[in-house]
């Protein structure tokens, strides 16, 4: 995931394997399965969006899984404080 404005993220994925690389038809299969997948999470953010864009006064949770991204972020705006932005 790239975030490419304040409300929009492009969504990037891709597979790799290293067997049966002959067999086109599992190439599609797999290819498909993820795509599904990679679909549900997309109508979930798109929904999640569409919240945070309803109710801007809310505060995210933030649980113990984001921790990455919670870091992340807090670098970022202790980087932007400090550059005086």
């Amino acid at each position: 995931m790239t975030p490419e404005s304040e409300t929009s993220t492009w969504y990037h994925w891709g597979m790799v394997r290293n067997f049966q690389t002959e067999d086109r038809g599992l190439t599609f299969r797999i290819r498909d399965g993820q795509a599904a997948v990679f679909a549900e999470d997309t109508e979930i953010l798109e929904a999640q969006q569409e919240n945070i864009l309803r109710r801007p006064d809310r505060e995210l949770l933030n649980f113990k899984i984001d921790a990455g991204g919670v870091n992340a972020r807090r670098i970022v705006e202790r980087e932007l404080a400090r550059q005086g932005k």
